[in-house]
């Protein structure tokens, strides 16, 4: 499957064309599935990053959008663009403050078990402060892996581990 991208903004350098690749603040994503075209775009609904495949397509919208808020703003669809299911936050391993912390991002595909899993961030704040915990969606079953995880804690610009983002898909 070949999906064409637009990017909400000028100087995200990126190539237009997707396969199996996650897209970041994207304003349009069209593809053609049974002969017809499909859109999902920057709109009321806010998406701000997916992941798209040869057999569906996962939208995570951003917290407060209208339609696919927190905690159910990650939106699983066939390509015919109807809802499949809606995938909500993961209650985090590591964090005990929060029952359900808000899903930030998502980002590379990593193999865990001989399955392809995504990576699901969660996180209690911002980029500068706080904490995120590094969760991991089954692609086959679209259920989180019940025990791996990874953390990262942010203080400051700095973070208190040696992790380096990009190897996260940030």
């Amino acid at each position: 499957m070949e999906y064409y991208v637009e990017y909400r903004y000028d100087n995200d350098i990126k190539e237009n064309f997707l396969q199996n690749e996650i897209a970041l603040k994207f304003k349009r994503v069209k593809w053609k599935f049974d002969d017809n075209f499909y859109i999902i775009e920057y709109d009321e609904s806010k998406p701000y990053c997916g992941y798209f495949s040869d057999e569906f397509i996962l939208v995570l919208f951003i917290e407060d959008s209208p339609i696919h808020s927190h905690p159910n703003n990650l939106v699983l669809y066939n390509l015919k663009k109807e809802i499949f299911k809606i995938i909500q936050a993961p209650k985090p391993l590591h964090y005990k403050g929060n029952n359900l912390l808000p899903i930030s991002s998502i980002g590379k595909v990593k193999i865990i078990d001989n399955v392809k899993h995504l990576l699901v961030v969660i996180s209690t704040g911002g980029y500068d402060m706080g904490f995120s915990e590094f969760r991991y969606l089954n692609l086959e079953t679209f259920e989180y892996h019940p025990t791996y995880y990874e953390v990262q804690e942010l203080f400051g610009q700095y973070s208190k581990t040696p992790t380096r983002w990009e190897e996260y898909g940030r």
